[in-house]
């Protein structure tokens, strides 16, 4: 019996992730509007950042870095922290709102509303 080998199998590469990965910059072909930042200054470093529920979007020269939250909550006044690992801000909308930031392991920062 002669044996016939299957022809080349087609690979499909995976479908994009529906979420940025944290190291995501927003831009290009249908990229999405991130929320409107605001300046900060931290230490003396200017830091342009927006917040919601599930990212802190930070504005660079190159486009918009994705900061995920790590800390999930339904309390609407408590502390939120996003880190990637290089970038850390921690935000507090109790009754005296901060934002904090910091760059891999250095020490926190807390930041002036500026803009």
């Amino acid at each position: 019996a002669v044996m016939t080998l299957p022809a080349t199998p087609v690979v499909t590469p995976p479908p994009a992730p529906s979420t940025p990965s944290p190291t995501t910059l927003a831009g290009g072909p249908g990229a999405f509007a991130a929320p409107a930042p605001v300046l900060y200054r931290c230490g003396a470093e200017d830091v342009r950042v927006a917040f919601d529920a599930a990212m802190a979007w930070m504005t660079t020269p190159d486009g918009v870095l994705a900061v995920p939250r790590v800390n999930p909550s339904d309390d609407p006044f408590a502390q939120r922290m996003y880190s990637n690992n290089r970038l850390t801000f921690i935000q507090d909308q109790g009754a005296n709102p901060r934002v904090q930031f910091s760059r891999g392991r250095m020490a926190l920062m807390t930041c002036t509303k500026t803009g």
